[in-house]
């Protein structure tokens, strides 16, 4: 089962971390955009951190639909978790301000029933689709200021 999950992020002066609590020898990471848990057992290893190499896309705010038409010349790779302001490369020197579309796909061996995604509280604003669907937000997602109204959430939530 493939589960394809889209953070549409947009920040202003605002650090984004994802929560990275877990330190375990065992804990598998992304590589290019991609979670092999085919291997992990959740039931028995429990929950994982999606952190590593996330598909990142600095200045463009995507749609799960936008992906189909995209080239894999435009994908980057970025470490998640870390601060955005510390983001480098980008196109741009000062990162303290922007938006950016984020991407993993996550491969699992079987079906569940139900999966919990956690996602810590953070300051800014937010669309994340899971499977082409939306399943949270925070505040509004802009290009600019202006259009941009960012919030403070936290959500569980289960598919």
């Amino acid at each position: 089962m493939k589960i394809n999950l889209y953070i549409l992020l947009l920040l202003f002066s605002v650090p984004f971390l994802v929560s990275c609590s877990q330190k375990r020898a065992d804990v598998l990471v992304a590589k290019k955009g991609l979670l092999d848990l085919r291997n992990w057992d959740l039931k028995k290893k429990g929950p994982i951190l999606l952190s590593g190499e996330w598909e990142f896309f600095w200045g463009s705010l995507y749609t799960p639909k936008d992906f189909s038409m995209l080239s894999n010349k435009k994908i980057k790779y970025i470490n998640v978790p870390h601060f955005f302001k510390n983001i480098k490369d980008h196109g741009k020197k000062d990162l303290n301000t922007g938006f950016a579309t984020y991407r993993l796909e996550v491969i699992l061996n079987k079906k569940y029933n139900e999966i919990a995604f956690h996602v810590p509280m953070i300051g800014t604003a937010f669309n994340c689709y899971i499977n082409k669907e939306k399943v949270f937000y925070a505040g509004t997602v802009g290009k600019n200021k202006i259009d941009t109204q960012p919030e403070y959430k936290n959500f569980v939530t289960t598919i």
